[in-house]
């Protein structure tokens, strides 16, 4: 099994834009069939405010892992509601 994790610094969004970022990544989850488990959401962490939000998957391997990442549906959810906002990203891939 493998876990991936995204963490984002996202600045200039609005709450609605936020709120459909989530649905539209959490949606992934069902659509794409290499995607065992996709949660996202909003850093909520008083520890720590590096990152504004995280991703995490799991996927067979890292193969899987891959065939999400370059799915189009992906490319086009990062394209429309990440990119635009992103000033800093952090990934981890790791297996167990």
């Amino acid at each position: 099994m493998l876990k991936h994790m995204v963490m984002f610094r996202l600045e200039g969004q609005t709450p609605e834009q936020e709120a459909e970022m989530i649905r539209v990544f959490e949606a992934l989850g069902a659509d794409i069939p290499d995607v065992r488990n996709l949660r996202m959401g909003r850093n909520v962490s008083p520890r720590d405010d590096q990152f504004t939000h995280g991703l995490y998957s799991e996927h067979d391997d890292v193969e899987q892992c891959l065939r999400y990442v370059n799915h189009p549906a992906h490319q086009e959810a990062v394209a429309s509601h990440l990119a635009p906002f992103v000033k800093a990203r952090a990934i981890v891939d790791f297996a167990v």
